[in-house]
């Protein structure tokens, strides 16, 4: 990488010129094997003398013995030049060229860049006379970004084969070999294209800041399955992710020996399908539906509409297609109007992006003694219960909103009965969904900075005592023990029943030589 800087008046320039390359190369190989209970030898003695494939315990049926490699190679020639006048106005450009093997041969190599300007007001000569301002900054970028990865590590343009199927030849079992992927010779880079302005300021001798600003984000090409296996990739097609990021801040001695800050911050998001590959293309992931018009990662299925309470009541409603409701069952929704339950009654029930995330901070210490704390909190977005809806229906291991389930007429219009003979009950529905807006105290420390003329005998700079306290208490909405849960671009906030956030209390002294 080479580098050039040079100031000349009130101009400052740097320019920057590289090149990168990145060759990875795995290879692996492993295998297995069991022992069985009729074999004359015994079983596998808890000795590592008789760990291998060809041991004599081993049962040679259970052996098998796989292979795994890919290969990744990528090179980018990239340059960047950052430019200012009298430290007012600021210019920074960048433009790349990247080469990736995981693409198609003939889609290998393509461009991206961005450019951002600021203007920093206050120190025009017009701001002088405004002491109330003490800084502010206009700003704004536009990016073309790239990606690269597909779901696995593969070397696309040529797939490897793997075990498909097996034969039977003389009597022997033999494996058929398939390729691992259908190649497409199409696939391309994903583009990130994005932009954003604001503003920074500060004001009252920097006591209080703000920042605000609006952010688009589009991503075209999306690198994705075909949704119906994991064998052939594709550019799927564009989503959209916009919103405002606003932050304000304030900070204050009140004497010598107190001072306090509070901090807030608040993100909006919305997010939607512009486009896919083909018109009319539909993309499930478990729950999740990619498809136009649609938020990225929406839920789709069945709007709940009560509980079959009798009989009488599944024959006044319109007939189901889906399957064979019974008293107790779950009730869907005509969205149609066709009079009839079917597919095309599906609809989108639930949204996993939030309206708004939102965190707050403050502290405060007096005389050494300090205490910081941060919250963060997360409003308007679903999540998509993937557990007790199934094995739930049966008569044990339930949760506990199971004990107020149907049991007769009028016992329950929205806990289905306890059956598991019938599947209709865990179709993707309404049911499943759950409020994901959740607050978290997510941390707090107390402690006591020591007096510099108190330490400094023990040649220290400083000296700290404190507890901390990581995830103190969470209030949610949801079924399980965290209310957050991650995915990819087409599906996330799906409630696995995840590992829990613990809660960390931990005791330190820290000190500064």
């Amino acid at each position: 990488m080479l580098t050039y800087k040079n100031k000349f008046g009130n101009h400052d320039l740097t320019l920057m010129a590289g090149f990168e390359t990145i060759n990875r190369q795995i290879r692996g190989m492993s295998g297995s094997a069991r022992g069985s209970l009729n074999n004359p030898f015994g079983q596998i003695p808890n000795d590592s003398r008789f760990w291998y494939l060809n041991s004599d315990f081993i049962d040679t049926a259970s052996k098998t013995v796989t292979t795994s490699g890919y290969n990744e190679k990528q090179v980018s020639y990239f340059t960047r030049m950052l430019y200012s006048y009298a430290n007012k106005y600021m210019l920074n450009v960048s433009f790349r060229r990247d080469g990736s093997a995981y693409l198609s041969p003939g889609n290998r190599f393509d461009n991206f860049w961005s450019v951002g300007a600021a203007w920093e007001v206050t120190k025009e000569d017009f701001m002088k006379n405004l002491t109330a301002i003490n800084y502010l900054k206009f700003k704004g970028s536009y990016g073309d970004l790239g990606n690269q990865y597909v779901a696995g590590g593969r070397y696309y343009g040529y797939p490897t084969y793997i075990e498909g199927g097996t034969g039977v030849f003389n009597g022997n079992i033999y494996p058929a070999y398939i390729p691992e992927f259908a190649v497409n010779k199409d696939l391309k880079w994903e583009h990130l294209k994005s932009y954003e302005f604001g503003l920074e300021s500060m004001f009252l001798n920097r006591r209080l800041s703000l920042d605000a600003n609006y952010y688009n984000k589009k991503t075209h090409g999306i690198l994705d399955s075909d949704g119906n296996s994991y064998t052939y990739y594709l550019n799927t097609g564009s989503m959209e992710a916009k919103g405002f990021e606003f932050s304000l801040g304030w900070k204050d001695s009140v004497s010598d020996n107190f001072t306090y800050y509070i901090n807030g911050n608040l993100t909006t998001t919305k997010t939607k399908v512009l486009s896919t590959y083909s018109e009319g293309y539909q993309k499930f992931s478990g729950p999740s539906i990619f498809t136009a018009g649609l938020p990225a990662g929406a839920f789709y299925g069945y709007v709940v509409d009560g509980v079959y309470q009798t009989k009488a009541d599944i024959l006044l409603s319109p007939s189901s297609t889906i399957g064979n409701p019974a008293p107790g069952d779950l009730k869907y929704k005509d969205i149609d109007g066709d009079g009839q339950i079917t597919p095309a009654d599906r609809t989108m029930i639930g949204n996993p992006t939030p309206d708004f995330t939102y965190g707050f901070s403050v502290g405060a210490e007096y005389k050494g003694v300090y205490l910081n704390a941060d919250f963060y909190g997360v409003y308007g977005n679903e999540v998509f219960r993937n557990w007790g809806n199934g094995n739930s229906f049966a008569p044990s291991n339930y949760r506990e909103e199971r004990l107020d389930r149907w049991t007769g007429p009028g016992t329950s219009n929205w806990e289905p009965r306890s059956y598991s003979g019938n599947a209709y009950n865990r179709e993707n529905s309404t049911y499943m969904i759950e409020d994901g807006s959740f607050f978290r105290i997510r941390n707090v420390q107390v402690g006591y900075n020591f007096n510099k003329n108190l330490i400094s005998p023990l040649k220290l700079e400083g000296l700290k005592l404190y507890v901390n306290i990581q995830n103190l208490k969470t209030w949610d909405h949801v079924n399980g023990f965290t209310p957050e849960f991650g995915g990819s671009a087409t599906q996330f906030g799906v409630n696995n029943s995840g590992y829990p956030n613990p809660r960390i209390v931990s005791f330190g002294l820290s000190a500064n030589f």
